[in-house]
């Protein structure tokens, strides 16, 4: 098991999607990705390909 510990809670992109919308990005190696649900009957459906 690894574990990580982060410094700060500091994001460097933030980006707030309504509902039905579609985000699309590179991601580098070692970045984490946090999805907040701002309701209670969110939901989120996620690809990623390693290339």
């Amino acid at each position: 098991m690894n574990t990580a510990s982060y410094h700060n809670n500091q994001a460097i992109w933030t980006e707030l999607l309504p509902g039905g919308h579609h985000w699309s990005g590179r991601i580098q190696k070692g970045t984490i990705l946090r999805f907040t649900s701002l309701g209670a009957q969110a939901n989120v459906s996620l690809f990623c390909v390693n290339a």
